[in-house]
């Protein structure tokens, strides 16, 4: 997947969720040949980096990267509140900053940046953004995601 699409979005929030995992686990307790696995192959993933500068390094680039899209900010800002990166501020700012202007804008992705956006309690920053952005959405069906 690395090779294909190394910036997806889906592939960076495996990577963080499989490395908190390994985190949690005992050493050795798997199959050899999975651990074998885990130890030479796992590390290239994160490019030999511990989890929160693998996390930060990511930060960096989505911040270098003006069209980045919400998807990979929405994951990323999520990644640095569960590795501990930065404040939940910091998170916010990741998707809030981008005004929208960036790849992948749709209803569906702003919904699940609004979910996420909801829980750091800047929900209502983030409904300015969409409606900004989709004029006609309306907000009571964009609301919706914050009740579940």
């Amino acid at each position: 997947m690395k090779s294909i699409d190394p910036n997806s979005h889906e592939l960076f929030s495996c990577i963080v969720d499989f490395s908190q995992q390994l985190s949690k686990r005992s050493s050795q307790q798997g199959h050899a040949a999975s651990e074998e696995v885990i130890t030479t192959d796992f590390p290239q993933l994160i490019n030999g980096k511990s989890l929160s500068d693998f996390v930060q390094q990511t930060v960096d680039d989505v911040k270098a990267d003006p069209l980045s899209s919400l998807s990979m900010r929405v994951a990323v800002a999520k990644a640095m509140i569960s590795a501990n990166v930065g404040s939940s501020d910091d998170a916010a700012s990741l998707v809030l900053d981008s005004k929208l202007n960036v790849r992948g804008v749709t209803v569906e992705t702003c919904q699940d940046a609004l979910a996420f956006m909801a829980s750091l309690d800047k929900k209502e920053q983030m409904m300015q953004l969409i409606l900004s952005k989709f004029p006609f959405a309306k907000e009571q069906e964009l609301s919706r995601v914050w009740n579940h």
